[in-house]
């Protein structure tokens, strides 16, 4: 009976110390850099990230293409990576000529994060996300063996997050 007492004392114990408080966030969603993972048979990278929203609004449902998430509007895309490559030391927006417009564009990759239900009472959002980006168009037009990524998201309200950048990226 005493093993069975000291059992449920500590499975109390170990409730009582599991159970965690939830997190207040900021409104304005957090972005922080984890890691790049690079596929060399595949050139193909994995760009992954952790985040954080107290209000819980980040993501865009499929049918959210009416003003301001219609498809000619900046904030259709709620993901930005922009494309950076070192020349002689500095970090430069990595460039391609458009033919269409006679004019060099950045290289800037635009997603949609799917719609993100939180879960928690509070309704703030803890996670992390993963985008595949496609390295190997990228390399025949590279001026350089080494890139950065830059990244920022958008929630439903708007908010910007904060940016981060990648470390170095060697090829």
């Amino acid at each position: 009976m005493s093993k069975l007492i000291f059992f449920v004392v500590v499975l109390v114990i170990l409730s009582f110390f599991s159970c965690k408080k939830e997190q207040d966030y900021p409104i304005i969603p957090t972005i922080e850099y984890k890691e790049f993972l690079y596929d060399n048979s595949q050139q193909q990278g994995f760009f992954i990230f952790k985040f954080t929203d107290g209000d819980g609004d980040i993501g865009l449902k499929q049918n959210d293409t009416y003003p301001p998430y219609d498809t000619s509007s900046y904030y259709y895309n709620n993901f930005f990576i922009h494309v950076y490559e070192r020349i002689n030391g500095v970090y430069k927006p990595f460039v391609l000529f458009n033919p269409t417009t006679q004019q060099n564009d950045t290289i800037v990759f635009k997603y949609r994060i799917p719609y993100i239900t939180p879960v928690s009472i509070n309704g703030s959002l803890k996670g992390e996300l993963q985008t595949q980006i496609d390295v190997g168009l990228m390399l025949p037009y590279l001026h350089s063996d080494t890139i950065q990524f830059e990244a920022f998201i958008f929630d439903r309200q708007l908010h910007k997050s904060n940016i981060i950048r990648t470390p170095d990226i060697r090829f």
